[in-house]
């Protein structure tokens, strides 16, 4: 962890994105045909309904619309500032969980409307 003079705060999605992905990864059993399709290509399937990760020709169906230039880039630069905000306070996260991961465990967390209440530091 870095010092700083200014605390830095966390969504608490970002810290439930970053547990699910902790976890699932202690799950991993090398060859579980079943559980590593649900992981990768039921999650990528279903995230491939979200325009966050269309590529640019999709999106460009929405031109013009308040989803694409408004929504879409504030979810996508909340996504990417927890993101930079969790590499500043442990380095280790670039190196052990990309972006595109991150991005797209996190949108699983947000679509499901999760929440969790982080003790309060003050108090401890």
């Amino acid at each position: 962890q870095r010092a700083s003079s200014e605390a830095v705060e966390i969504a608490e999605w970002a810290w439930l994105a970053l547990y699910l992905i902790t976890r699932l990864r202690a799950e991993a059993v090398p060859d579980d045909g079943l559980d590593s399709l649900y992981r990768s290509e039921y999650i990528d399937a279903a995230l491939s309904y979200i325009p966050l990760f269309w590529d640019d020709e999709t999106l460009d169906w929405l031109s013009g619309t308040s989803l694409r230039d408004i929504h879409l880039l504030d979810v996508h630069v909340a996504i990417e500032t927890e993101y930079h905000k969790l590499v500043y306070l442990a380095p280790g996260v670039q190196d052990s969980v990309p972006a595109i991961e991150f991005k797209k465990w996190s949108m699983v967390v947000m679509s499901r409307g999760e929440r969790m209440e982080m003790p309060d530091r003050a108090d401890p």
